[in-house]
């Protein structure tokens, strides 16, 4: 896989990203109208939501790690940061199965895919972003890293996501 090879899987993955972000934000407002006329449907939603996000993330970063490990190496932050997000991802899944037969383990298991999945972010959002912006001098990926710091806002980091298709569709732009 080339350098070009893998800026298109970064694309394509933050593309999916973007995507699976604006299908939640989509959903919530279903999940809070079916919440207010029953209390099990409302749970039955959020526990589909819950599963279809982390799929959808699922799908997304498998190019994104491809992406980063062709552009930066196996063995780089970003990549290292995806694949974690890889785990995370698996890990949510199987607390939503674990909570189902005894709680307190699949709140446990939840929080390490939660501590796992920060991790993750830190390293493939953050300073993936930081590390395109330094090799590629596209300035979307700036400005989605100082959105990606700003986690604690919710709305900031989605803008990022959008930011960072775009910044890899510039930085292809670049090296063709």
């Amino acid at each position: 896989m080339s350098e070009l090879e893998g800026l298109l899987e970064l694309q394509a993955g933050f593309k999916l990203q973007a995507y699976a972000v604006i299908g939640l934000l989509a959903l919530i407002p279903l999940a809070v109208v079916l919440g207010l006329a029953s209390l099990a449907l409302a749970v039955i939603v959020i526990v589909v939501v819950a599963i279809v996000v982390v799929l959808a993330n699922l799908f997304a970063l498998i190019p994104i790690w491809r992406g980063y490990s062709e552009v930066f190496g196996r063995g780089s932050l970003p990549a290292i940061g995806a694949q974690l997000g890889l785990i995370a991802a698996a890990v949510g899944l199987l607390s939503l199965l674990v909570s189902a037969l005894w709680p307190p383990a699949g709140d446990l298991i939840n929080l390490a895919a939660g501590v796992l999945g920060f991790v993750s972010y830190v390293l493939a959002h953050i300073i993936g972003a930081r590390q395109l912006y330094l090799k590629y001098e596209v300035d979307s990926f700036h400005t989605a890293f100082i959105l990606f710091v700003l986690f604690f806002l919710v709305i900031p980091p989605i803008i990022g996501i959008w930011l960072m298709y775009n910044g890899s569709r510039d930085a292809i732009r670049k090296i063709e």
